[in-house]
């Protein structure tokens, strides 16, 4: 456990106050993306979902032949569910 006597906690809180508050500076301007560039964040990209869509996959696979979550396989009535 650390404990500040008293002095070194008031000079702490006193140089926090203290602080400048500084302006936000302006954001960079986006750079333009060459052919390669671009080509190559687009298959990152298809990677990417299609790692999603397998996962995806084999998530609603093990729901869907889990009983437990049997119920959430059929369509909502929505007449039962507004007038409950």
């Amino acid at each position: 456990m650390l404990i500040f006597p008293w002095s070194d906690f008031l000079v702490f809180s006193l140089a926090l106050r203290a602080l400048e508050v500084l302006p936000l500076a302006l954001p960079c301007p986006a750079r333009e993306l060459s052919e390669a560039e671009k080509e190559r964040m687009e298959d990152q990209e298809e990677n990417t979902l299609r790692e999603l869509r397998l996962f995806l996959r084999d998530v609603t696979k093990r729901l869907a032949t889990d009983k437990r979550f049997n119920v959430f396989s059929k369509p909502v009535d929505i007449e039962k569910v507004l007038f409950q």
